[in-house]
């Protein structure tokens, strides 16, 4: 987020980025439904457990300094929520698949660990892109006929 600052008599000082970084260990148990032959287009949803690493606000802009400081303290440890997904997977001869998948995580408690502003909360949702490369280790009888 990117705002101007002012200093107490309303001068304007220059902008400001501001970021708040969440880093969470998070564990998804997903069900997955596949389509196609050639190629297997999936889609999956369920649940995500997630276990907080770090939480990080930075701050920099014109005439400021870059401020950092760590809030972990301030964000409760373990967040649970929703995760859903959908994605491609391109077999490459027998053995072989890369897949590409679009995921979000939707937390859905307050994470914060203190009292929020006007009653608010914090809630985490997070999209990610992955990319992967599977090998089958054995083949089901379905396989070789």
């Amino acid at each position: 987020m990117t705002s101007q600052t002012t200093d107490i008599n309303g001068n304007p000082l220059g902008e400001i980025t501001v970021n708040t970084n969440f880093n969470y260990l998070t564990l998804p148990i997903l069900l997955r439904a596949t389509f196609g032959k050639k190629f297997h287009y999936f889609i999956n949803a369920g649940p995500y457990f997630g276990y907080l690493i770090k939480q990080n606000f930075v701050s920099q802009g014109d005439n400021f300094p870059v401020t950092t400081s760590d809030n972990t303290s301030l964000i409760k440890r373990f967040d649970t929520g929703i995760s859903t997904g959908l994605g491609l997977s391109v077999p490459i001869k027998t053995a072989f698949a890369f897949s590409f998948e679009v995921r979000n995580n939707l937390g859905l408690y307050n994470v914060s660990a203190v009292p929020v502003a006007n009653m608010g909360t914090i809630k985490t949702n997070s999209t990610n892109l992955l990319l992967g490369f599977t090998y089958k280790l054995g083949q089901r009888t379905s396989d070789t006929k």
